[in-house]
């Protein structure tokens, strides 16, 4: 069976796209699915994170009658040897030439192909540190074709989940993932006229106090305002809003922020730095070292100890916080 699918593919070859008319579009379906929060660069501005991709389309090339075969309804093939879309990070920052492992593709007999490499991204994300540790981040991953515009791949989500899947991810005792929703936008490339279809999967971070509302993820208070129009587009009207929120860092032009839909529910649940983590070594000493500076005030005005115990212990605990704790 795998001989007579690559004589197939010998015969048209194995760079073009996998479809007997060129004039019809591949229909591919995109997810990640986060393993492993591995760090974030606040120094670097870089997010590094540890993933499986999901990636489904349909290869016309790659089909064949069970019956002929003895049954045979499913097969692995090297992705070398096959057609596979080339999505790619676009915010990368990564000096690797290679992302992700190859791995089998699974492919039944109807050719609905099912490639799930595992991958390392690096990919830019703008810090904002003013109110560390208490802060939050939000990092976005762009994902589309190299090649291939809107006239020649079609890029959706996989199973039509629009968010980065947790199904298998190992917790970080430093960030806390609760939002991670993902949006489907045609961007306008300069080289070329027509559109390209892109997966935008955002690692969505806030404050502590709580600026998304229940019900359709916005809170605003005073002068903040935000108005849904007929279409059920969210307009800004500055100070601040869930537009805000995401352009706040400049990540990406802010006229891409101000039309967008309204967010999902799942974005009440918040992504945020774990400030305990930076409490037991940061806030926590901070404080024991305030109380026993009280200390001082106990002691005989002409005893020298009295100068030396603030002055050494207050410059022990600094010098010893400086670099564990404070960002460099």
């Amino acid at each position: 069976l795998i001989n007579y699918l690559l004589k197939k593919y010998d015969e048209i070859g194995h760079i073009g796209r996998p479809v007997r008319n060129t004039s019809k579009r591949v229909s591919v379906a995109f997810g990640l699915s986060l393993f492993q929060l591995m760090d974030l660069d606040e120094k670097n501005q870089m997010l590094t994170i540890n993933v499986w991709n999901k990636i489904t389309w349909r290869d016309e090339v790659l089909t064949w009658d069970p019956k002929d075969f003895m049954g045979l309804t499913s097969i692995r093939l090297p992705v070398d040897l096959i057609w596979t879309p080339d999505i790619v990070l676009y915010n990368y920052a990564d000096v690797r030439l290679r992302e992700q492992r190859n791995v089998l593709v699974a492919v039944d007999y109807t050719g609905m192909a099912f490639w799930s490499p595992p991958a390392i991204y690096k990919s830019i994300c703008r810090i904002e540190m003013k109110y560390f540790p208490f802060d939050y981040q939000i990092c976005y991953l762009r994902f589309a074709s190299w090649t291939q515009d809107s006239q020649k791949l079609d890029l959706t989500f996989h199973e039509n989940r629009s968010e980065v899947t947790l199904e298998e991810f190992k917790k970080s005792n430093e960030w806390s993932i609760v939002a991670r929703p993902a949006i489907r936008r045609l961007f306008k490339q300069a080289c070329c006229p027509n559109k390209w279809p892109t997966l935008l999967f955002f690692l969505v971070g806030k404050l502590n106090r709580p600026l998304l509302e229940k019900n359709h993820g916005l809170r605003l208070k005073g002068p903040r305002r935000a108005q849904q129009n007929r279409r059920g587009v969210v307009v800004c009207r500055r100070k601040l809003s869930c537009c805000d929120i995401l352009s706040s860092a400049n990540r990406m032009p802010k006229r891409f922020f101000y039309f967008l839909p309204l967010p999902p529910r799942d974005w009440t649940r918040r992504l945020k730095r774990n400030s305990s983590f930076y409490a037991y070594l940061l806030v926590l000493p901070s404080l024991l070292l305030a109380c026993l500076n009280l200390v001082v005030f106990w002691l005989p005005p002409q005893v020298p100890a009295r100068m030396i115990h603030g002055k050494e212990t207050g410059k022990f605990i600094f010098l010893t916080l400086r670099d564990q704790s404070v960002l460099k």
